[in-house]
């Protein structure tokens, strides 16, 4: 539950952000870099909220929460390393095939 909780459910969440993130077809490398931009700062602040809400539905359970707000910080950087490549590939790959389709 805790691997799902911190690894698995923001990975996803990263693809689907990215997959999102590049309907726009970004057709320059400054519009392009925009909406990259705005796909990681959205996916940031969702998978932050994502593990502050889970961190303090456990930490409820077991009667601390004294590093909550630490736990959250720590939890979201560390999965960065998962759920940040996920939302740059789907992101770059779906760019590219709006941009093929379109010829």
């Amino acid at each position: 539950m805790i691997l799902a909780a911190t690894f698995i459910v923001p990975a996803l969440i990263g693809i689907f952000i990215g997959l999102r993130g590049a309907k726009d077809k970004p057709r320059t490398g400054s519009e392009f870099a925009m909406g990259a931009l705005w796909a990681i700062l959205f996916g940031t602040a969702f998978i932050f909220a994502w593990h502050l809400v889970w961190l303090a539905a456990a930490s409820m359970a077991a009667g601390a929460t004294s590093g909550l707000a630490a736990g959250v910080i720590f939890n979201t950087l560390v999965s960065g390393a998962i759920w940040f490549p996920c939302l740059m590939i789907s992101y770059t790959f779906n760019a590219q095939r709006r941009l093929h389709d379109d010829g």
